[in-house]
């Protein structure tokens, strides 16, 4: 039988120096998925998302990303994931309009192959972000809002089925949340396969479909008011983390926490 899974990681271990990251991680990731990794400062969540697109190497265990070895197959990566990072890597001193960075997402044969043909992806990746308007606009002169959303643009140019966002919430106030949120919503609901790392699951909490909870080692993972519970976070953060309920939906008060 042929796996449903998109991504699949079996007691992946991950070790920085003398210090294991993650410990013997399991986890199915199916097709069509929206998960939150939710855990403490240092809980291993980017290193997480990095094993999956295969820029680190676990010590021990296997990883699988639609059904190959992201380490040893950088194709299936390319064609497949869009990733959005927790730091910006987008030089302000570079003029670089919001169409430049949105390039940086088709890879650099596509784009010398056809230029049009890119610049056309690119207008409507913008587009699909209600950003079109500021296609020619400098990127270091628009709102933290919407920098993150050309970033968005930029992962999913290429129409990838798997997309992966670390702390994509993290410099953004309410409203520009709201949208964010709004269109990874939509994203997933047209197919998309999505997991989201972050400490503030407010904006997203009535989207997702799934939390796994990630103190270096995966304490639990499922649907969110399973997952979600007193003693779980307990588990992940060593503190006692109230947890309100309202209209079916659970959420804990985590306070601002960021991850480096």
């Amino acid at each position: 039988m042929i796996s449903t899974n998109v991504a699949e990681l079996k007691d992946v271990w991950v070790r920085f120096r003398n210090e294991y990251a993650l410990q013997g991680i399991n986890l199915e990731i199916p097709s069509q998925d929206y998960m939150a990794i939710l855990g403490p400062n240092g809980a291993g969540k980017s290193t997480l998302l990095k094993v999956i697109l295969g820029v680190v190497k676990p010590e021990k265990g296997e990883v699988r990303v639609f059904g190959e070895d992201p380490f040893k197959n950088r194709k299936v990566v390319v064609e497949n994931i869009g990733y959005v990072p927790q730091k910006e890597n987008v030089n302000d001193k570079v003029p670089l309009r919001a169409i430049d960075v949105v390039l940086m997402g088709i890879s650099t044969k596509k784009f010398l192959f056809n230029r049009n043909k890119a610049m056309e992806k690119a207008l409507k990746a913008l587009e699909y972000v209600n950003l079109r308007d500021v296609a020619y606009k400098l990127f270091r002169e628009l709102s933290g809002g919407q920098k993150q959303r050309v970033l968005i643009a930029r992962a999913i140019v290429s129409d990838p089925k798997l997309l992966l966002l670390d702390e994509p919430f993290s410099a953004l106030d309410a409203y520009s949340s709201r949208v964010v949120a709004s269109l990874l919503r939509k994203l997933n609901q047209e197919g998309k396969t999505i997991v989201v790392v972050t400490h503030d699951l407010a904006p997203i909490l009535d989207s997702i479909k799934r939390v796994a909870l990630l103190n270096k080692k995966l304490i639990a993972v499922g649907k969110p008011k399973e997952v979600l519970t007193t003693e779980n976070l307990m588990k992940a953060y060593g503190i006692h983390v109230k947890v309100i309920s309202y209209d079916g939906i659970c959420y804990p008060l985590l306070g601002d926490q960021h991850e480096h």
